[in-house]
């Protein structure tokens, strides 16, 4: 089954430099004990990306969709 993934990036230059080198990348910027189960969920959620599920790519504080995609390989 199919799945859509919203990745959102606060301006549109992020969003071409990581289609330039094929990573996209997460910062933790809460980093510690209090937000660790919350990043553990995030990386399971994460992992749930498999080959053929659609991808938009959103700038955050304008909300436009910049992007479409279908994800191709999961490394």
């Amino acid at each position: 089954m199919l799945s859509v993934w919203l990745f959102a990036s606060k301006s549109l230059e992020d969003i071409r430099v990581a289609r330039e080198r094929f990573l996209w990348g997460f910062w933790d910027r809460d980093a510690g004990v209090k937000q660790r189960r919350n990043w553990r969920d995030f990386i399971r959620l994460f992992n749930r990306i498999k080959p053929f599920d659609i991808a938009l790519f959103q700038i955050t504080h304008t909300g436009n969709i910049h992007a479409l995609g279908i994800v191709k390989n999961i490394l």
